[in-house]
C-alpha cells in the first residue's frame, strides 16, 4: 500500500485543501492515522476515486 499525504491528495486532484477536506468529510476518502497529528491516504483509494469521476 503506497500513502500519500493531504498536500499530494491535493495536487493529485486538482484541488484546495479545504475541498478535499470536505471531500474527506462527505466520506469519498478514508484517512490512515500514521501520528498524531498526522493522516496519509491509500494512493489505490485515490486513483479509483479519479477513475469512477473523471468527467468524459
Amino acid at each position: 500500500m503506497q500513502i500519500v499525504r493531504v498536500k499530494e491528495l491535493c495536487k493529485r486532484l486538482s484541488l484546495s485543501r479545504s475541498t478535499v477536506y470536505n471531500l474527506i468529510n462527505a466520506g469519498a476518502f478514508h484517512p490512515i492515522k500514521l501520528g498524531s497529528r498526522a493522516i496519509g491516504f491509500d494512493l489505490a483509494e485515490i486513483e479509483a476515486y479519479l477513475k469512477k469521476n473523471r468527467s468524459t
